[in-house]
């Protein structure tokens, strides 16, 4: 039960490191890896075992987040895992832009992070990512994905 929490635990304490060298390199990887939690994993298990969810909150600290898994949520698994399957690849999308919306989508995940926290004992480390979601809110998000992209295109011109 304590090995994905520990090795969550690192990955989001090198992203951390990374995000202090490297914050918008750091805030296009989270972009990215936001698409790819929502669209290629949550869309995956949604769509070929949706009753896995139900057991989320098994070890969960907290009865309120058993009772919703084992009541309403285990009742209808889609239902529920759809808004957040469209909540990451939109903030994913978002991180990869610039401005405003790169802005919102740092706080939103910040708080995601740490409602989801509340679910059970497996998502512990999420505040480490928290930290980092909410400390990169606080950087100017001057460059784009694409502006990155295509500023490598005219570099080799």
């Amino acid at each position: 039960m304590w090995i994905p929490v520990v090795v969550c635990a690192v990955f989001y304490s090198l992203i951390a490191g990374a995000a202090w060298w490297r914050p918008q390199g750091t805030r296009m990887f989270l972009g990215f890896f936001f698409i790819v939690c929502g669209l290629g994993i949550n869309a995956t298990f949604t769509i070929l075992t949706p009753e896995d969810y139900v057991h989320m909150a098994d070890n969960a600290y907290l009865s309120l987040s058993r009772d919703f898994f084992n009541g309403p949520f285990a009742a209808h698994p889609v239902l529920f895992m759809v808004p957040v399957i469209v909540f990451e690849t939109v903030v994913g999308v978002c991180l990869l832009m610039r401005g405003r919306p790169v802005k919102v989508a740092l706080v939103a995940v910040t708080m995601f992070l740490i409602a989801v926290t509340l679910i059970g004992i497996e998502e512990l480390a999420n505040p480490i990512l928290a930290l980092v979601t909410g400390a990169l809110a606080t950087r100017p998000a001057e460059r784009s994905f694409s502006d990155v992209v295509r500023g490598a295109r005219q570099e080799k011109t």
